[in-house]
């Protein structure tokens, strides 16, 4: 949310996908409980699959031009800088 907030003036955005296929009201619950302020889509049953997801988080980049550039999986210590550093190249 901390990068939504401070590049989403350049044209970033962030749009989750719930994989749990869990309900809206669920899902509700969660945004609300974690102030989460950028779309969270429902229904994404089949989403791993599809988009090659073998751990969460998964990350995506896809440029203006609706092209998928880069591709990001699971998480560890570093994982906020090298998502910034790789969304600071996309919005240049």
């Amino acid at each position: 949310m901390k990068l939504y907030e401070k590049y989403g003036d350049r044209g970033f955005t962030i749009m989750a996908v719930n994989v749990r296929d869990e309900d809206a009201k669920t899902v509700k619950r969660f945004v609300k409980e974690y102030r989460v302020t950028y779309p969270v889509l429902l229904q994404g049953r089949g989403v791993g699959k599809d988009w090659g997801v073998h751990s969460i988080p998964a990350s995506f980049f896809v440029n203006r031009e609706g092209r998928m550039v880069k591709k990001s999986f699971g998480f560890d210590e570093h994982h906020p800088e090298r998502l910034e550093k790789d969304l600071q190249e996309l919005l240049e």
